[in-house]
């Protein structure tokens, strides 16, 4: 009988090893390069940075400067009367500091830069008679003289197209003339374009210019056309309703566009949502249950990001933040911050510097003092 030699068996044993790790290898390799990419995710805790001694309502970017608006009377223990701005690099405060007799509710900038357009409900910017409506020097914060416009009730809602500024909220008169919820003005003076008609019947929360839609989102239903609710697309020049048509049950109290989806932050009596409408069909994708309102929606690094005052999404915990993926509708488990109060009332995300800013009306996240203003970064 032939004999192996002594050594063979384990240098046998030893081959066979080397030949499974190394499949093995192969496989994981494969199933790596197989698998999607790994979403980003934000820190669940935020940055130490300036808060504020009350609401903050709207954020705005413009280059290197995020302005802020709300209900405020200090921002970092300086004074800033419902306006401030600060450096997105380096956090600080500048000196810009108009201010106002009260709440802000919504910020746009000129095509330039070099004017910041402001909505809200006050009376006054620097002592100036400006109603709900005013133009103010990016650098300076002076009130423009040669812009006016004016509403009968607060503005929530601006959006700058070229030489157009749309603008939304609960008034029924712009300039003194009859406009239900939705006016367009000129960029150059403020004057209101007399031949565009948008009426809705109810709030305007939300407008956005994309392509050859107006998206306009908030708590009505339309005047001017057929019946739609809650939001809808009118075409920019002429103001009539487009095709698109998603009628959504609730109210949408804010919304984000990209190519294939219009994601909406909802509140409702009955609670909220988190929702995904086609931009083609205009149908529902998918849709979260809030036990309160959804209020603020963003969308960076993969995730759409959502904010508001409630404390479970789809049965699970969540207190006032969650992120959703967006492809499948499903529940982040990575990102789950706990603010107190009515929570997050805008959310800004800074895809350059992997920044979501936060503003609202809490006083705490994950138990530490963060009053009205809050920055997460990732991790």
């Amino acid at each position: 009988m032939h004999r192996m030699a002594p050594g063979f068996v384990e240098r046998s044993w030893m081959m066979r090893l080397r030949i499974i790790i190394s499949m093995w290898c192969c496989a994981v390799l494969w199933l790596l390069a197989a698998a999607p990419p790994a979403l980003a995710a934000l820190n669940n805790v935020p940055d130490r940075t300036f808060q504020t001694d009350g609401t903050v309502y709207c954020f705005l970017r413009v280059g290197n400067t995020i302005y802020m608006g709300g209900r405020f009377g200090r921002v970092g223990g300086v004074r800033r009367s419902n306006l401030a701005a600060f450096d997105a690099s380096t956090g600080l405060l500048k000196p810009w500091s108009p201010t106002t007799n009260g709440p802000v509710y919504a910020l746009a900038a000129s095509p330039d830069g070099r004017r910041i357009y402001v909505g809200g409900d006050f009376s006054r910017t620097d002592g100036t008679y400006r109603d709900d409506l005013a133009a103010l020097d990016a650098s300076t914060g002076r009130t423009l003289g040669g812009w006016r416009a004016s509403a009968d009730a607060p503005v929530r809602a601006i959006e700058v197209y070229g030489t157009r500024i749309y603008v939304g909220g609960d008034f029924r008169k712009v300039d003194g003339k009859t406009r239900y919820s939705i006016a367009l003005l000129g960029a150059a003076d403020g004057a209101l374009v007399e031949n565009w008609k948008a009426g809705v019947r109810g709030s305007v929360r939300r407008i956005d210019v994309v392509g050859s839609r107006l998206y306009v989102g908030g708590a009505f239903s339309t005047i001017r056309g057929p019946y739609r609710r809650n939001l809808e697309a009118l075409h920019p020049l002429s103001g009539r309703v487009a095709a698109w048509s998603p009628n959504p049950r609730r109210p949408v109290i804010d919304f984000a566009v990209t190519r294939k989806r219009v994601y909406a932050a909802q509140g409702g009596l009955r609670g909220g949502a988190a929702s995904a409408y086609s931009t083609g069909s205009g149908r529902i994708v998918w849709s979260q249950h809030t036990n309160g309102n959804t209020q603020a929606v963003a969308v960076m690094s993969g995730l759409v990001y959502f904010g508001g005052h409630f404390d479970r999404v789809g049965g699970r915990h969540r207190g006032g933040f969650f992120a959703i993926v967006p492809r499948s509708g499903s529940l982040s488990r990575g990102w789950a911050p706990d603010a107190n109060k009515l929570g997050p009332y805008e959310l800004l995300a800074d895809t350059s510097r992997g920044r979501l800013y936060a503003g609202g009306d809490f006083t705490s996240i994950n138990n530490r003092q963060r009053i009205g203003f809050a920055r997460f970064s990732m991790r």
